[in-house]
């Protein structure tokens, strides 16, 4: 800051508070050009966080889905008479308008059921449907609904891998259930 001035009149000139023009235009192109920047890492990383959150809720899904399996609440007992392992418990994911449901349901996920609203839903979490998703090799989408069963020792009766996308490979990503 520089000294004051004396002014012709005797008194104290002071200088002038404020930006000039340069100075304002200046900031403007700077805070410009950091949002270009900071735009794209910003759209990626809302739709990492869409991925991870979607990940979060088919583990827990799995997790509820495989303890229900294990506890075998209306007793289905572990083969028919086919010798075919019988679920127990299981996981489905479906489509529901803009978001996709993940329920939980006692006995055969495939079964009517295991719906929203359905008699055999004991657990239901959502994520968003900007979120692809591919169950045990079953695209998820507005008329197909994947599902895995589990018997009554915690064994799936199927695949357990899933795959989630949600733009940019970046932000894509493959599993395994267990």
């Amino acid at each position: 800051m520089r000294p004051p001035e004396w002014h012709a009149t005797g008194r104290v000139r002071r200088p002038a508070r404020g930006f000039t023009l340069i100075e304002l235009l200046l900031s403007l192109a700077i805070t410009a050009m950091l949002v270009v920047v900071v735009a794209p890492l910003a759209g990626d990383w809302s739709r990492s966080a869409q991925t991870a959150g979607a990940r979060a809720r088919l583990v827990q899904g799995w997790s509820t889905a495989k303890a229900l399996a294990l506890r075998n609440p209306e007793a289905v007992p572990h083969t028919d008479a086919a010798n075919t392992r019988l679920p127990a418990a299981g996981l489905q994911v479906l489509r529901a308008g803009d978001e996709h449901v993940v329920l939980v349901c006692t006995g055969d996920p495939a079964d009517d059921e295991c719906r929203t609203g359905g008699s055999r839903v004991v657990w239901r979490a959502t994520f968003t449907a900007q979120v692809g998703t591919v169950l045990a090799g079953t695209a998820v989408d507005g008329s197909t609904a994947a599902h895995i069963g589990i018997d009554n020792r915690g064994v799936p009766l199927g695949d357990t891998g899933y795959a989630l996308t949600s733009g940019g490979s970046a932000n894509d990503e493959a599993g395994t259930l267990h």
